[in-house]
């Protein structure tokens, strides 16, 4: 119940949800009551079973069915006379009062409905709200063990159960029960002989029905745990669409989805297959009762045992058969809320999850880069396996510094750790003296301007991925920008110019285009720190081309990172730092490493003839 209760805390103040709805159930109820009554009267005058009129008012008031077919008797008689047409002045107001109540207990209804949606489509807005910011504010470490997928599950199927979750346990909790009540309370006021038969034999059938959806919550959590592979071999097989067919690997990717499709259709035929066996045996137990209290209340009428009129038994039994649809779907309420319960631990558990890299609290903001950056016997490890090994550098400001070396050198994590995408293990990487975990992660990011190798662009207009987020930026300015990248000459080209959408990832325009877009981008954002990480390795030669001349542009007068395979494109660069297995092995200008005659003079000799 902590985890119901806290889904519920994102409906607060609950009363502008609990109290409409609980008033408009209410008067549903009732005037769904009123029509099942007014057919006595009317079966009563059908089978002219109705009182001798009499010519004044009962006196008093009494909860009892003489004094209601009392006060029948004598506003039929009135009814009679006034319409002059007999009984069927009366029948045709009976008729008139079951439509209206009819009418007014189904616009009750959905006016319930309407507030019960509003609250789940409040709760699970701020839930998804609270979901994604939280997912935004994790460390990228957390992106990098995470499946896509299952995080795409949480945002399409565990949001879905939740939202039934809520109105599901809503009508359980208040209109079920209510409607439950009263009518069994009416009931016994006809005749509380046949209601106490029903009592006897409806617990057995509850029993049953339980047994049988307490075993649904394995089934509902392999369904949902299937849901997320499916999302994650699904995610990865479209983006992977090109590699899987370069490898004529169609058939193993489909396979592989196919194997876990099954399992999941396997979990959701169990799962529906007991769900419908029982509401099989609601019906059942249902059907029972009926043909029970038809026997026994139809010789009570025949033999004219009791009081009970053949009018009132018949509203008895239409009654009755309303009383099985709440009773049934209380039955059915108790596997959403599993389901959803289930859903909402696993929501939870992304928004309890503790945030590893966070401001400190006495944390300042930083808008300018004055001296420089320094790394001072800085260790880092992935799990147990240390991936830099006591980094000492200085990276003066308005200088280029290229770090190269062989894969899995620890070229890009260093990179990443000076944008502070993870904490250092030991040692301190500092901005002017002031350690990064002292600045503010958004000040310090303010100053730092990426472009990776792999350019992601949004399935948005070439405009917005330029500005991505930036406010208060005039068309000049984002022109200016793209000139500079030179992609303004190919972007008016395209239809809508800087308004063209490029589609999923920019998957409309060529790789060089993409990235010199990246480019723009940074351009607009004009930092003071910019990290390049192999930004023009996998383009041909026209287009890294003019990728690098954007690149001098935006390298010019600030501090830059750059990591490079190619070392041709970092042999004019101020500092050359070469790392192997995450050690700084040799610093130098490119002539001074090259007199060496060590590590980098063997990878340069590796690549080209520059020595």
């Amino acid at each position: 119940m902590k985890t119901y209760f806290r889904i519920l805390s994102y409906a607060k103040p609950y009363g502008r949800f609990v109290i409409p709805y609980f008033f408009f159930t209410i008067i549903s109820v009732l005037f769904g009551l009123v029509t099942f009554y007014m057919l006595v009267p009317m079966l009563d005058i059908m089978f002219n079973d109705i009182q001798t009129p009499s010519s004044e008012p009962p006196a008093g008031f009494a909860f009892t069915k003489e004094y209601f077919n009392e006060i029948s008797s004598y506003y039929y008689g009135r009814l009679s006379s006034i319409s002059g047409l007999g009984m069927f002045g009366p029948l045709f107001i009976v008729c008139v009062v079951i439509v209206s109540s009819n009418l007014l207990s189904n616009v009750f209804k959905y006016l319930g409905a309407r507030v019960l949606n509003k609250a789940r489509f409040e709760v699970v807005r701020k839930i998804k709200n609270a979901t994604f910011d939280k997912l935004m504010h994790m460390e990228v470490s957390f992106f990098s063990d995470a499946r896509k997928g299952d995080l795409l599950s949480r945002f399409s199927f565990d949001m879905v159960n939740i939202e039934y979750l809520i109105t599901d346990s809503l009508k359980g909790f208040i209109r079920d029960p209510f409607t439950l009540i009263f009518y069994l309370g009416f009931l016994i006021f006809i005749s509380w002989k046949l209601t106490l038969i029903a009592m006897v034999i409806l617990p057995f059938g509850g029993l049953l029905v339980s047994l049988i959806t307490g075993k649904l919550k394995r089934a509902a959590r392999l369904i949902d745990e299937s849901n997320g592979e499916l999302m994650s071999i699904s995610e990865e097989s479209f983006t992977g669409v090109r590699v899987i067919k370069s490898f004529t690997s169609e058939s193993f990717v489909s396979s592989r989805f196919g194997l876990v499709n099954a399992t999941n259709a396997r979990a959701r035929f169990k799962h529906d297959t007991r769900l419908e066996l029982s509401g099989s045996i609601s019906e059942v137990f249902g059907m029972l009762m009926v043909a029970i209290i038809l026997y026994v209340g139809g010789r009570h009428v025949l033999q004219q045992i009791g009081e009970l009129k053949a009018s009132e038994f018949i509203a008895y039994l239409g009654l009755f058969s309303q009383v099985i649809i709440p009773a049934k779907s209380l039955v059915q309420c108790v596997n959403v809320i599993q389901k959803g319960l289930l859903s909402a631990q696993k929501i939870f558990d992304i928004l309890d999850r503790k945030v590893l890299i966070v401001d400190d609290a006495r944390a300042v903001d930083k808008k300018h880069l004055e001296h420089g950056i320094q790394i001072t016997n800085l260790n880092f490890r992935y799990d147990e396996k240390y991936v830099l090994k006591n980094i000492n550098l200085f990276i003066p400001k308005g200088k280029t510094v290229a770090l190269v070396g062989p894969s899995g050198s620890g070229k890009t994590t260093l990179a990443d750790l000076v944008s502070r995408f993870y904490d250092v293990h030991e040692g301190s990487i500092e901005f002017d003296g002031i350690d990064i975990k002292k600045i503010r992660q958004n000040s310090l990011r303010a100053m730092i301007g990426i472009v990776a190798q792999e350019s992601l662009l949004f399935n948005d207009t070439i405009r917005q991925n330029i500005l991505l987020g930036k406010e208060n930026i005039s068309p000049a300015e984002i022109e200016t920008a793209a000139q500079a990248a030179n992609a303004h000459d190919f972007i008016i080209k395209q239809t809508n110019g800087y308004d063209t959408r490029i589609g999923d990832r920019g998957n409309k325009l060529s790789g060089g285009q993409k990235q010199r877009i990246s480019i723009a981008r940074a351009l607009l954002k004009n930092p003071e720190v910019l990290v390049l990480d192999e930004a023009t390795s996998a383009l041909d030669a026209e287009s890294e081309r003019m990728v690098q001349d954007a690149l001098e542009r935006l390298m010019h007068s600030r501090t830059s990172i750059v990591i490079a395979h190619r070392l041709s494109t970092v042999m004019h660069a101020d500092l050359i730092v070469v790392l192997n297995e995450g050690e700084i092995v040799e610093q130098g200008n490119h002539g001074e490493l090259l007199a060496k005659n060590g590590f980098y003079k063997r990878l340069v000799s590796l690549q080209t003839d520059l020595v």
